[in-house]
């Protein structure tokens, strides 16, 4: 039999890095996107044009700035959740507690980090795993 117990560092930790590279693909992808816009910007004699093509190159920034915000708030909801109700330490949150709070982040999604709400969709994974891979074996009892 396992003793498993929920760690909120790993749990912090790994959303942090899932983000992170969320965020780091989706601006790149939009850098990219803009720098394509950019050269037909070049290349358009004319104003009018020219101006559809800033308009675009405005909007794939504001879609990067907007993902990479939503990141970063999504996390902070995480990390202030835990530590007002569960303080620092990294065993402080049971899984119970854990599932509450992402239940609640969840119904407040739209609030907190509307651009990356998929997240938390029912058919989307990435949470759940997260909580899932954020159990560490404590104690083992060998079978008799």
């Amino acid at each position: 039999m396992k003793e498993m117990e929920f760690r909120t560092d790993k749990f912090m930790r790994s959303l942090w890095e899932m983000l992170d590279t969320l965020k780091n693909d989706f601006v790149g992808d939009m850098a990219n996107d803009a720098t394509s816009v950019a050269r037909r910007l070049i290349d358009e004699p004319n104003n009018a044009k020219a101006l559809v093509h800033m308009n675009e190159i405005r909007t794939i920034t504001d879609m990067a700035n907007n993902y990479q915000h939503d990141c970063k708030a999504l996390y902070d909801a995480f990390d202030k959740r835990f530590r007002f109700d569960h303080g620092d330490q990294k065993h402080s949150a049971t899984a119970l507690d854990v599932m509450r709070i992402i239940t609640e982040i969840s119904s407040d999604i739209q609030d907190i980090a509307p651009h990356i709400e998929f997240l938390f969709e029912p058919s989307d994974e990435c949470i759940p795993s997260l909580f899932r891979d954020a159990f560490v074996t404590t104690f083992e009892v060998p079978a008799e």
